[in-house]
């Protein structure tokens, strides 16, 4: 297996993300559109969206061979705009669910080094201006080269 890094496996994450045609039948038209910075998705847009991602660190015990196995923290950012209590949970737990799939997709030898991603716990938020946003949280293994 091949080695990755933080930064590639973000350009393919927004990538991936961006390829995204939502299964949900309300707001279907909207598609995922990638910002600069987290601030820029919460707001009245819906699916602004950006990918944060931590420090990598060896995992004990992990994998050794072209590279050592580590893992990193990524939290997917998606604003929900002002859409209806009726409606936001059922659209964010089906973004979720394919916002996961499509980051599975990209498992080694499609991301070389890319061993897993596990989702985490979504974070929720709200803005003063009531505009629901929220972080899908995944713990994503790698190959790193040392």
């Amino acid at each position: 297996m091949q080695t990755t890094t933080p930064r590639t496996i973000r350009a393919a994450f927004v990538t991936a993300i961006k390829a995204i045609v939502p299964t949900h039948e309300e707001h279907r038209d909207k598609r995922f559109r990638p910002v600069r910075s987290v601030d820029d998705v919460p707001g009245p847009t819906l699916r602004n969206f950006h990918i944060d991602i931590g420090a990598g660190q060896p995992v004990a015990d992990g994998i050794y061979g072209s590279g050592v196995e580590f893992k990193v923290e990524v939290a997917v950012y998606v604003g929900y705009g002002a859409l209806s209590p009726e409606d936001d949970d059922s659209i964010i737990t089906e973004d979720g669910a394919q916002i996961w799939d499509a980051l599975q997709a990209l498992y080694d030898p499609s991301l070389a080094g890319l061993i897993s991603v596990e989702p985490t716990p979504f974070v929720d938020g709200v803005t003063d201006a009531g505009h629901r946003w929220g972080a899908f949280a995944f713990d994503v293994r790698y190959l790193h080269n040392v």
